[in-house]
């Protein structure tokens, strides 16, 4: 073989080598450590320390425009842990041992659909919904100049400064090292409830009419399989718009590559 055959064959093979480094778990796994590692780095630095006599308890004080970045980072490592354990999952249905095993498990038993109550326009049975709780915590609106009428009297609302307790958020940052640290046990049995088929795999699998089975096992308690809300998000290539708002190249880079492999990962669990 000659010099040049060499040099054209090293051409075709190097961008395959390196799109299957950059598509690696161990790749994925960086990417997501970097986003995490950013955010508790990012608490450290920006953490209001608490008065003297309260030094010694947890500090959970933060301005609200650091919080809000906070909230912003959270949910984008988030975003990513998600697609990489469905990104393992996939990884695991590759492998014929998994479906394997997978397959001589049990099936779990299909449980019976609740009845609802009867309505009785006269006795009022039906218990009212309750109202929605939300887990964030409430931060102040931008600072801006106000508007209207009382723009002569609050010509400007410093909110941004303002110092909140960031506690919930605190909380929420904490768990997610270990989530990441427990990623390959999530992924197993997500994998395993791909292979059953428990999930709807595109919006229009969702919305399509059910077609009942009129007799079998299944006969009796057949219902429309769920469509998780993450995967309507990997229905785009792109990560949602609000997930990069003002966000870091290096950031940005990472969390796109995290979503590819997400929307990857999804469109190929309709080959198994």
């Amino acid at each position: 073989m000659s010099d040049t055959d060499a040099f054209t064959i090293a051409r075709i093979i190097a961008p395959q080598v390196e799109q299957a480094e950059a598509s690696s778990p161990a790749t994925h796994r960086a990417r997501l450590s970097r986003l995490l590692d950013g955010a508790l780095g990012f608490l450290d630095v920006n953490l209001i320390p608490n008065a003297p006599e309260t030094y010694h308890q947890p500090w959970t004080t933060l301005y609200a425009i650091h919080a809000r970045r906070l909230r912003a980072q959270i949910r984008r490592i988030e975003h990513g842990l998600r697609c990489f354990i469905l990104f393992l999952a996939t990884e695991l249905l590759k492998s014929g041992a998994f479906r394997a095993q997978a397959s001589s498990q049990p099936t779990p038993a299909t449980r019976a659909l609740p009845e609802r109550r009867p309505y009785d326009p006269l006795v009022l049975t039906e218990a009212d919904k309750p109202a929605a709780r939300s887990s964030f915590t409430p931060l102040p609106v931008p600072s801006g100049p106000a508007r209207g009428r009382s723009a002569s009297r609050h010509a400007w609302q410093p909110l941004d400064w303002a110092e909140i307790d960031a506690g919930t958020l605190i909380k929420r940052l904490q768990a997610l090292p270990g989530a990441f640290a427990r990623a390959e046990a999530h992924a197993e049995r997500l994998a395993q409830r791909l292979y059953r088929s428990e999930f709807c795999l595109s919006s229009d699998e969702a919305e399509g009419p059910l077609i009942r089975c009129l007799d079998g096992p299944f006969a009796a308690h057949q219902a429309r399989r769920p469509f998780p809300p993450f995967f309507m998000k990997l229905e785009n290539w792109y990560p949602p718009p609000d997930l990069l708002d003002n966000i870091p190249d290096e950031d940005r880079i990472a969390l796109t590559e995290l979503h590819l492999a997400g929307c990857w990962a999804l469109s190929g669990c309709a080959e198994f």
